[in-house]
């Protein structure tokens, strides 16, 4: 038996005044647009020192991915020429490492992109690492990852997955097998996280919070640290408006103001006034505020003993796992972007070895 239900006729009348309409076929991207999207996007090669690189280059042939993130920085390796192209977040520079590490590529840098960026047409089909906005992630967090696969080998069939950070966190955590490294990774995405999230938000100017989390200018789209720590602000409404919606996000990314809603409730009030911040330690909520900013610190002196007790077992020649490359990851935009700071004062007093950790790892993505 089928039920149907006839359309009623004021509901039926009204939507035959309005016909639909027929939209043209997307337009290919002009010259301008292309030209500008090439100096957002940074292509990656394969590692041809490894053994393996054949191999992964033949299963590859039919497989791209393009990794979005926030924004890209010039990390120099070890006092060498070597500048390898790094996100400027830690979330975001964990998921380039784990990709460059599993796939068998080289970490981009500067020189080589320079020319090959130039040469290539936004259309061409590349392992590459894209500056976007955080707006083109349907939760307004990134990274995003842009998978392309073609199992037919067609050159014009690829069926495109985009990942959200939570599903390439989810994909990451899943290759876990050890609980106790599992429940780790899992403290140092909290711990790491929030307390970088406070020391940006809290002790970074607004021209620097830009640099790290917004795509401030089309002619040099890479963060030079050189000039990172002499940049002066520059206030005005617009910075205030995009400065208002990235803390917001930082906020809530990574369960942030759940563990800490006295601090995400102060920002949140601030946000809308567009004036220097200062955390409100006024009518009764010192106390509070005060004890979760002592936990965010107190929790990161408590994993940094047990990060160092568990490096100092490490077998040197031991493949880097999720673990590694969560630490590193935190580690490098630390080192980065924080000096001065509060958590880079705490590690590089109490834990430098941490950071002659991730220094002597990261030759291996050049």
């Amino acid at each position: 038996m089928t039920l149907s239900a006839a359309v009623p006729q004021l509901f039926k009348s009204l939507v035959q005044r309005f016909p639909l309409a027929t939209y043209p076929e997307p337009q290919p991207l002009g010259t301008d647009t292309e030209a500008l999207l090439a100096k957002r996007k940074v292509y990656l090669s394969y590692n041809c020192e490894s053994g393996n690189h054949k191999a992964n280059a033949s299963n590859s042939s039919n497989n791209f991915f393009t990794l979005c993130v926030y924004g890209l920085f010039e990390h120099q390796v070890d006092n060498a020429d070597t500048r390898l192209l790094l996100a400027t977040d830690p979330v975001c520079l964990f998921t380039q490492l784990s990709l460059i590490y599993k796939n068998n590529l080289r970490a981009p840098q500067l020189n080589d992109n320079v020319s090959s960026s130039s040469s290539k047409t936004i259309s061409q089909r590349q392992n590459a690492i894209m500056i976007v906005s955080h707006h083109a992630s349907v939760d307004h967090e990134l990274p995003i990852l842009l998978e392309d696969t073609n199992p037919g080998g067609q050159k014009t069939k690829f069926k495109r997955i985009a990942r959200s950070n939570f599903a390439i966190n989810e994909l990451n955590l899943a290759k876990i097998e050890n609980s106790k490294v599992y429940i780790l990774v899992e403290l140092i995405d909290q711990i790491l996280y929030d307390a970088w999230v406070f020391t940006v938000i809290t002790e970074l100017t607004t021209e620097q919070i830009l640099q790290l989390y917004w795509f401030t200018d089309d002619e040099r789209p890479i963060v030079d640290v050189s000039s990172y720590y002499s940049q002066q602000t520059r206030s005005n409404v617009f910075n205030h408006f995009v400065l208002k919606d990235i803390i917001a996000t930082l906020l809530k990314r990574q369960q942030f103001a759940l563990r800490y809603p006295i601090i995400a409730e102060n920002f949140h009030k601030w946000l809308p006034n567009y004036i220097p911040f200062s955390l409100d330690f006024t009518k009764g909520k010192s106390h509070k505020l005060s004890q979760e900013i002592e936990e965010i610190f107190g929790n990161l002196v408590s994993i940094l003993k047990q990060l160092r007790g568990l490096l100092e077992n490490k077998e040197s020649g031991e493949d880097l796992g999720v673990f590694d490359l969560k630490l590193i990851s935190y580690l490098v935009c630390v080192k980065s972007f924080l000096r001065g700071k509060k958590m880079y004062n705490i590690i590089n007093d109490e834990y430098a070895e941490l950071f002659d950790y991730c220094d002597a790892k990261l030759k291996y993505f050049a």
